[in-house]
């Protein structure tokens, strides 16, 4: 019952919605800061790096490492449907 009331209030279900959170707050911290992959992927709830790496290349066809040289120093403000829309 639950994930069905969560699923018509957000538009998908409670698992998605958690990766992209997760998502969102691993690209802010690598547009935001100098923490290694390894520390964004703990932070992020991955046991390592490459579990991130692996899952933020299917999100968004880059590598965390691309994605910080491209956006560093930039504020990212995204709502879970801006995320959405970016995966591959």
């Amino acid at each position: 019952h639950c994930r069905r009331v969560f699923q018509d209030a957000y538009g998908m279900p409670p698992r998605e919605y958690l990766a992209i959170l997760r998502q969102q707050e691993a690209m802010r911290l690598l547009a935001g800061g100098d923490d290694t992959i390894e520390h964004i992927a703990f932070r992020t709830g991955y046991d390592n790096a490459q579990s991130l790496i692996r899952q933020f290349r299917k999100w968004t066809g880059t590598t965390p490492g691309e994605f910080r040289r491209r956006h560093r120093g930039e504020l990212l403000f995204l709502t879970p449907l801006d995320v959405r829309g970016t995966r591959s």
